[in-house]
């Protein structure tokens, strides 16, 4: 029988996917309900959030103090204005460099094939309404309960008691960036007062900078090596090795916190966006022998982060003895691209794989788990296989 969240500390982590957060942004309603109703911001116990991608703008809003039912209509209201319909709703391939010639090379040769702009207004204009503008605002939207009530208007306004860094039982959002000229990921929290100035909605647009998809990001970031700030080439943080950031919450909660918790005493919630299991891999994308150069370029960084992300998760369950590790992940019969916001993938995103999702939060059907259905990416057996490895050394 699972552990009372309510009785827990709580780590949760949320994957990058891009519109895929939606089965995500459904299952927090769930586990809004599991941990007694209202914003997951008002549940003390909920000490560490981490997110790569949209997994950033879902522990974002988190931290801000939206519902998750305001996260489920942000991303059906909005995505079509993130990810607009032009791209996917060309004819087909032929057709489409025969008649659209030119706006075939415009696409091949932009550095994006969307522009950022409606989705850094969206997060403009939500931060407008919180009353954050940087990650020290979110700091202090995290630690200090009087920012948590609206005015008359419905309208936030930080206090001015301010809290400072490193008080006990501090709470903190970690967002992932991958510094592209340093090949790196870099770990941007609330409660480190170097990233104090960094701007809330800059911060989210690097996590979220899919390569290829939205741009690259400058954010101006303290050199390792001089101790100067410099202006800083950031993209999606699930490029590097964190698409699943829930390792990096676990150190936080039980390492890096200024009042560390007890292993015994704490929860990781990691939230996946999907996974298509092998069969359904196979089908969908085609035998590896029958891939031809783009083929291999699709689908090389996504076997890399998708490799990346499941070795996050066996990490904590091998290295954090006594954690409560909880892989809530979904599979998939069909991938759905992570700039498909048309109404078909919407429906199916809420209402298939989200229900999904907040049944097993609902349920307590987690990974890893012998059931390949609760634990499609297979966690229960590569922990096994990692264990019999080690003892045959040993």
């Amino acid at each position: 029988m699972a552990l009372d969240l309510n009785t827990r500390n709580i780590a949760l982590a949320i994957d990058g996917g891009g519109i895929k957060g939606l089965m995500v942004a459904k299952a927090l309603v769930e586990l809004e309900a599991k941990l007694g109703g209202g914003p997951l911001l008002h549940k003390t116990n909920l000490k560490v959030m981490s997110g790569t991608s949209t997994g950033a703008i879902l522990t974002a809003a988190i931290a801000l103090g939206m519902t998750a039912q305001d996260m489920v209509h942000m991303y059906t209201s909005l995505g079509s204005a993130v990810f607009p319909r032009w791209w996917s709703e060309q004819p087909a391939i032929i057709k489409w460099f025969a008649s659209k010639w030119e706006l075939a090379l415009q696409v091949f040769f932009r550095p994006a094939l969307f522009d950022n702009k409606a989705l850094r207004e969206i997060l403009r204009q939500v931060g407008l309404k919180y009353g954050v503008a940087t990650l020290g605002d979110i700091h202090q939207k995290l630690n200090n309960p009087e920012n948590w009530v609206p005015d008359a208007n419905g309208k936030y306004t930080l206090s001015p008691n301010r809290v400072d860094y490193g008080v006990q039982n501090e709470r903190t959002l970690i967002i992932t960036v991958v510094d592209i000229n340093e090949r790196r990921t870099r770990f941007l929290k609330s409660n480190d007062p170097k990233d104090a100035n960094l701007k809330f909605e800059d911060v989210i647009l690097a996590s979220a900078a899919a390569p290829s998809y939205l741009p690259v990001i400058t954010l101006p970031l303290e050199d390792k090596r001089t101790g100067m700030i410099v202006d800083t080439q950031c993209t999606d943080g699930g490029v590097g090795s964190h698409g699943n950031p829930a390792y990096i919450a676990a150190l936080e909660i039980l390492q890096y916190a200024k009042q560390p918790d007890p292993p015994n005493t704490v929860s990781v919630l990691s939230f996946g966006t999907g996974f298509l299991p092998a069969k359904d891999y196979e089908l969908d994308k085609g035998h590896p022998r029958d891939w031809r150069l783009i083929k291999w370029a699709q689908n090389i960084p996504i076997i890399m982060i998708g490799d990346a992300a499941r070795w996050q998760s066996v990490d904590i369950i091998l290295k954090a003895g006594g954690v409560d590790f909880r892989r809530y992940q979904v599979p998939m019969e069909k991938d759905i691209g992570l700039d498909d916001a048309s109404r078909p993938a919407l429906d199916v995103l809420e209402n298939v794989y989200g229900e999904r999702m907040a049944e097993r939060v609902k349920e307590d059907n987690f990974a890893p788990n012998a059931s390949s259905d609760y634990d499609p990416e297979g966690l229960f057996y590569m922990v096994n296989s990692t264990l019999k490895q080690l003892t045959a050394k040993g």
